[in-house]
């Protein structure tokens, strides 16, 4: 893997993480398709050759995004979109979406302790102000968004699952 990050590497082709990230924006709503129907690449132009998405990509998914990072966060897009479920499915939605971003922190985690531990093996100690440990810092503040970001998807969860429902009209037997 490229700098040693496997999963990191955002979505690469039979990524774990990218396809995970992918269904979960699918999820909460966000456009998933690229005009004409292909996956995100490097050859459509809607991801670096580092597998990050490129402006293009972004755009894609919401034209508002100027970031990836714009997605994360207790107010990020990914927190706006789920606001806005609606539909007899909008609970199994958000309980899917949450279960989903909870395993791709899990993964992104295992990625950095692995990174971090290839590091101190090569190097004795690790140096934040080296280029690969900019990136480590990088993905340690992207996890701290989806930490964010998932607390909010789980309060929006919480609202939707304790809201009053109208109650059964009694039947005709109970009158």
């Amino acid at each position: 893997s490229q700098s040693g990050w496997s999963r990191l590497r955002g979505w690469a082709p039979n990524s774990e993480i990218g396809k995970s990230e992918l269904k979960l924006l699918s999820l909460t709503g966000f456009n998933t398709t690229v005009p004409g129907g292909e996956d995100f690449s490097v050859q459509n132009g809607t991801l670096n050759h580092g597998y990050r998405l490129t402006k293009k990509g972004l755009e894609v998914l919401d034209s508002g995004l100027k970031s990836y990072f714009d997605l994360w966060g207790d107010n990020g897009a990914v927190v706006q979109k789920a606001k806005l479920l609606s539909g007899p499915h909008r609970m199994n939605t958000l309980a899917e979406a949450t279960k989903l971003l909870a395993r791709i922190i899990e993964m992104r985690v295992k990625d950095i302790h692995d990174h971090a531990s290839r590091t101190i093996s090569a190097t004795g100690r690790i140096n934040l102000l080296n280029s690969k440990e900019k990136s480590a810092r990088n993905h340690m503040e992207l996890v701290v968004q989806m930490r964010e970001t998932m607390s909010s998807l789980e309060s929006i969860f919480a609202v939707t699952t304790s809201s009053p429902t109208t109650p059964e009209p009694l039947s005709q037997d109970c009158v």
